[in-house]
């Protein structure tokens, strides 16, 4: 199971988890990093990858000092990756909304990836870890549906976090874009 991080620290990165909370199922969304946030575990797969890979969108904050608290969003199938020197982009499509009490996530996942999860001496210095990593499954209280109410709940987790509780709104589409398509291909008919 891959692990792909977005911080909050940026306007770019925080839209990149709200495009994910937002997009239907089976929506496809992209990601790129540079290769220096990426574990060299994961980059060796990429060179002889089977698509799709599974993994899970997570939320890191950026404020605080140790471990950075990581919020699950989205499970997402990885359809393509593509190396671009010092970059990496990454196609991911989307599938359920993920859910868990974000403390016991954090710790988790940290023991999980073997250290590899980001965190920071103190709160001038920069994080250390990585934003893209692997581990061998995601903790067993972690709870995946496609229903409104998971969703609204891991919104109301990210709220908590520094960077979205200034977010005026959160959007989602409830049908998957197969449903949305063959609705439109029997309007036109």
């Amino acid at each position: 199971m891959l692990i792909l991080l977005s911080s909050d620290y940026s306007p770019r990165y925080k839209q990149d988890i709200l495009r994910c909370l937002a997009a239907p199922i089976g929506a496809t969304v992209q990601f790129r990093y540079d290769r220096v946030h990426i574990s060299d575990s994961v980059l060796t797969q990429f060179r002889s990858a089977r698509y799709p890979m599974a993994a899970s969108v997570c939320s890191v904050a950026s404020k605080g000092v140790g471990l950075l608290k990581l919020i699950p969003v989205r499970a997402v199938d990885i359809l393509l990756t593509r190396e671009h020197g010092s970059t990496v982009s990454v196609a991911l499509k989307m599938k359920d909304v993920l859910l868990a009490e974000p403390d016991a996530f954090t710790k988790a996942l940290d023991g999980l990836s073997k250290g590899q999860s980001p965190r920071k001496e103190s709160e001038g210095s920069s994080p250390v870890g990585k934003y893209f990593f692997e581990i061998d499954a995601l903790p067993h209280d972690v709870q995946q549906g496609s229903s409104l109410k998971i969703w609204e709940q891991t919104v109301a987790l990210l709220r908590e976090q520094q960077g979205y509780e200034d977010e005026p709104f959160f959007w989602t589409i409830l049908a998957s874009v197969y449903e949305l398509s063959g609705r439109m291909w029997a309007e036109v008919q």
